[in-house]
Parts: C-alpha cells; sequence; structure tokens
C-alpha cells in the first residue's frame, strides 16, 4: 500500500495457498503474489481452497471458482439472489458451508452442482445471520449468531442444534466476552460461547459441559469475561480476562480408559477394525471393541467365544 502497488488502501485479507503463492484481497480485486494470475477485479473478501480447487465469495453474494490454467472466474448464482456473504467455509472436500446475513446457511455440493438452504433458526435461536463458522475435525458446523449460545450443524444427520449457554458464576464486565472454539491435540473441542463461559463438548452426550464457573463449584471459578486467547504450538491455551488475568490451560492428557486384566500383559495388537487384542500371562487372548468393552476371548480353534479359553 505504502508503495501503491495494490489499486486500493482496503484490504480484506492475505493468504497463502498450497502452491505458496501469496492472494491479497483488496476492494478493488485480488492482487496475487506468486506465479498464478486472475483475470477478475470482483472485490473477493473469502477465500478458500479444498481438494485442489480454489473459491473465492464477495461479500454481495457472489461465489467464484477460481480456474489456475487461464486465471478465470467462473461464477456461480446462489438460489438467494439477495444474499449477503458473512462466511465460508468447507464440510468435507466436496460442500461449500456458505454463511449469510439473512438466509441462514447456504450448503453447495461442488461436483453435484446443488445446492440447499439450511434455515438455523429455532425456538431458542431466532436469528438467521451467520456472524462466523467453524468446522471441527468430525466435520461437525459450529455457526455463531448474534444470539447467545452457539449452534450446531450436522451435515451426516443433517440435523440443527442450538447450544445455550450453561449457567455460570460468570463475573459481568463492560466488555463483551470473546467468542471462540478451538481444538486441543486430544481432538477435545472447547467452546465459549456467546454470553456464557469456557466449556467442552461432550460427543457422547452431544452437550455443552462446565469446564469453570460451574455454580456447584466455586472452585471452578476462572475469572471474568475473556478479552482475547492465544493457543501455543505447545499445545497450552493463554487467555486474556476482564479483570487483567493472564491464565494458562495446559491440555496434556487424553482421555485415559483402564482395563484392569487381573494378569500381566504380554503383547498388543490392534486389526483393522479398531479391535484391541491382548495377550496375557495367564494364557489368554482378550479382544475389546474400540470403546474398551470386551468381546470376547480367542480359543484355539480361532473363534472368538464369550467363556475365558486357555492356551497350554
Amino acid at each position: 500500500i505504502h508503495h501503491k502497488n495494490l489499486d486500493s488502501d482496503t484490504v480484506y485479507n492475505i493468504l497463502q495457498d498450497t502452491e505458496e503463492d501469496e492472494w491479497i484481497l483488496t476492494g478493488k480485486g485480488v492482487k496475487i503474489i506468486g506465479k498464478k494470475v486472475i483475470r477478475s477485479q470482483l472485490p473477493f473478501q473469502y477465500f478458500l481452497e479444498v481438494n485442489n480447487e480454489i473459491w473465492l465469495a464477495t461479500r454481495d453474494g457472489q461465489i467464484g471458482k477460481y480456474n489456475k490454467q487461464t486465471g478465470n472466474i467462473t461464477t456461480i448464482p446462489l438460489p438467494k439472489k439477495d444474499a449477503k456473504i458473512t462466511a465460508l467455509n468447507n464440510i468435507g472436500n466436496q460442500l461449500l458451508a456458505i454463511g449469510t446475513t439473512d438466509h441462514g446457511l447456504i450448503l453447495y455440493h461442488t461436483t453435484q452442482h446443488t445446492f440447499k438452504v439450511v434455515d438455523i433458526r429455532s425456538p431458542q435461536q431466532t436469528s438467521n445471520y451467520v456472524e462466523s463458522m467453524y468446522v471441527d475435525k468430525h466435520h461437525i458446523l459450529w455457526i455463531s449468531t448474534p444470539s447467545r449460545g452457539v449452534t450446531q450443524w450436522d451435515q451426516a444427520k443433517q440435523s440443527l442444534s442450538h447450544f445455550p449457554p450453561l449457567p455460570s458464576n460468570h463475573i459481568e464486565d463492560k466488555y463483551n466476552n470473546l467468542y471462540f472454539i478451538i481444538e486441543d491435540k486430544n481432538d477435545q473441542l472447547w467452546i465459549n460461547p456467546k454470553g456464557g463461559c469456557l466449556n467442552y463438548y461432550d460427543r457422547k452426550k452431544n452437550q455443552l459441559s462446565y469446564f469453570h464457573n460451574d455454580p456447584d463449584n466455586p472452585n471452578s471459578l476462572l475469572g471474568a469475561s475473556i478479552h482475547s486467547y492465544f493457543a501455543d504450538r505447545q499445545g497450552n491455551l493463554w487467555i486474556n480476562t476482564a479483570n487483567r488475568n493472564l491464565e494458562k490451560i495446559s491440555f496434556f492428557h487424553a482421555p485415559l480408559n483402564t482395563i484392569n486384566l487381573g494378569a500381566e500383559a504380554r503383547v498388543f495388537f490392534q486389526d483393522n477394525e479398531n479391535r484391541l487384542w491382548i495377550a496375557t500371562r495367564d494364557k489368554k487372548i482378550r479382544i475389546y471393541d474400540n470403546e474398551g468393552e470386551l468381546i470376547g476371548f480367542l480359543n484355539k480353534n480361532g473363534q472368538i467365544v464369550k467363556n475365558e479359553s486357555l492356551f497350554s
């Protein structure tokens, strides 16, 4: 900008693609620093690279697919002509998730070229405005709206859920509590929803659970509103709170299930069905499923049976 190399003083974003070309999204088009060229002056604000394809979107509802060979943009009309785009993400390799101001969530299948409009309103959440989106490692889409709490779209189940903030001992202050979602090294999802406190998502129960500020546990009080956060490379979460504290949360330990075998384990094997085979000193081979539940024992005939079987 200082050297007048850009046509606009407004820069929406700066990103790098997988081929290490840099994309500068501005108010008067895109400038690429690298080998690629782009033959469009559309003011793209959103960039997404998925499955070796580059997608771009403008605030006023234009979605474009970039052609690496020609530099041209192929625009794709949305099913809602007056849609204003607020967010762009992907669920898997073939589904674009497009957040809008008035039409909720628009899903576009990139190979079938089909659209689906998802109204994200519910009795608990009355806004169809998508402020931001996050896709977790299980391909669940999390949506922030102007309402309190957080909304979830499960593409596999085609289901919409809203999680209101849990009651807490949250200390109110004149600043807004920061909404954010992160996943730690153990694939645990941590959510600080609007109007609430830092929670973790219990996937088995499909619910938010307390991490701190539990009304029934006075020792869980973390502090006031969270103003900013940073996740470092070691897996620690640093949060800055309204009472001027800097808190560090470390997620070192993965969830641990203990199996009492009653004997010394000698050999382990995990098969392609994620079953765990354990050979023990007492001459038994036990087989467990991926939840740690006992399936049975291996007998001399190579069969899995319910009764204990010994190898002499």
